[in-house]
């Protein structure tokens, strides 16, 4: 196999819970509008994703290691496309929601094989590399899932969203099919639920890895309040789908663009620094928007600009992400899994109630983020080295 292939490949697995959580963002008026339901419940379908995906990012690890990477990528794609299909095919709420966890119990175990996979299809400062060409794509996806998505939804219709997710799921089966070829000795040991709670317990015991931990769960709780709640706060904008969809090409432009420069910061300056200094970027664009929202806002430009800016600090949590990791190196795949799980059950939890708290209000949701950045930023101040 190619590494053209190899890179490929390993992208559309770790994308594709990313994929499917932002590309029908701005169908969420829509679907609200269709099932009769109110915002608060047409945002569940984010939040049963985000449990999913947390979950399973959680006790996947033994399995996979357990079994072949190829087999489970395999029955996971076919997941993944069932799961789209029923979304694309339903009149009832509940089977959305349905669909919505098989998408995220598949797209969310694809992720940490794409990520396991890179250590067996790479060798030395190749799988280093590989590693930053897919996490530099990544950053894309919050841009170009949603236009997608907005593009879609307003010719097309909501249902055609899940459609074009069935194609995607259809396409990535051919790939791992046809072209993923991996060395893998299948482990055919029973994994030992004690080894692991000792394991997870270790974990959690180290306080550094707790502070890190809650800087990813702060910013990833703030960057999902923002998506979750935008889409509905440009629709009151009268924003159309595909407008609210190119909403989102600043925040991953920034994304990457601020994933880039850290790489380089990080060869001169240490990790806690950039860090402290990504969450003061998190705060003074969450005060501009605050502010923004206390005045009125009146067009799109005034509230995703500074959300822009704001979300530029987020190139923290791949730093803190790495950090965890190698507190542990004996027990990486637990410890990313454990933190990815956390800061996808917090955002899970916010997506739930983020809307009854703030109410639609641009200045009560940065309020709401800020806290959570000033809590961060303590933290980091506090433990960090």
């Amino acid at each position: 196999m190619s590494n053209f292939w190899k890179i490929a490949i390993l992208i559309v697995m770790v994308m594709t819970g990313y994929f499917a959580s932002d590309i029908y963002l701005p169908a969420l008026p829509q679907i609200g509008k269709h099932f009769n339901i109110t915002i608060s419940q047409a945002q569940y379908t984010i939040s049963i994703y985000l449990l999913g995906m947390a979950a399973t990012q959680l006790v996947i690890g033994p399995v996979i290691d357990r079994y072949s990477y190829r087999r489970i990528a395999l029955w996971l794609a076919i997941m993944f496309v069932a799961g789209s299909c029923i979304a694309f095919m339903t009149n009832q709420y509940y089977w959305l929601i349905t669909a919505r966890l098989l998408q995220a119990v598949s797209a969310g175990a694809l992720s940490i094989i794409g990520r396991a996979s890179l250590p067996l299809l790479f060798t030395g400062n190749d799988s280093v590399r590989a590693y930053l060409i897919v996490t530099s794509v990544i950053c894309l996806s919050p841009a170009i899932s949603p236009y997608i998505g907005g593009v879609i939804t307003e010719n097309l219709g909501w249902p055609s969203v899940f459609s074009f997710c069935a194609l995607f799921g259809s396409i990535m089966f051919m790939a791992i099919y046809f072209r993923y070829k991996i060395k893998q000795k299948e482990n055919n040991a029973k994994p030992g639920i004690r080894s692991y709670l000792l394991a997870y317990y270790s974990i959690i015991s180290n306080k550094k890895f707790l502070a890190y931990a809650f800087i990813t769960c702060a910013q990833f709780i703030t960057y999902f309040a923002y998506l979750t709640e935008s889409p509905f706060i440009f629709s009151d904008l009268n924003y159309q789908p595909s407008q609210i969809g190119q909403f989102y090409i600043p925040i991953a432009i920034l994304l990457f663009a601020s994933s880039l420069l850290a790489r380089k910061l990080l060869l001169h300056i240490q990790a806690s620094t950039l860090i402290i200094s990504c969450l003061y970027i998190n705060i003074i664009g969450c005060i501009v928007l605050g502010i923004i929202g206390y005045l009125g806002a009146t067009n799109a430009y005034q509230i995703y600009i500074p959300a822009a800016i704001m979300c530029m600090g987020n190139v923290a949590t791949s730093i803190c992400n790495a950090k965890c990791v190698s507190i542990f190196p004996d027990k990486a795949g637990t410890a990313s899994g454990l933190v990815s799980s956390m800061a996808l059950a917090s955002s899970m939890i916010m997506s739930i109630f983020i809307n009854k708290i703030t109410g639609g209000s641009i200045s009560i949701l940065a309020v709401f983020m800020l806290f959570f950045f000033i809590l961060a930023l303590f933290t980091a101040l506090r433990w960090l080295d």
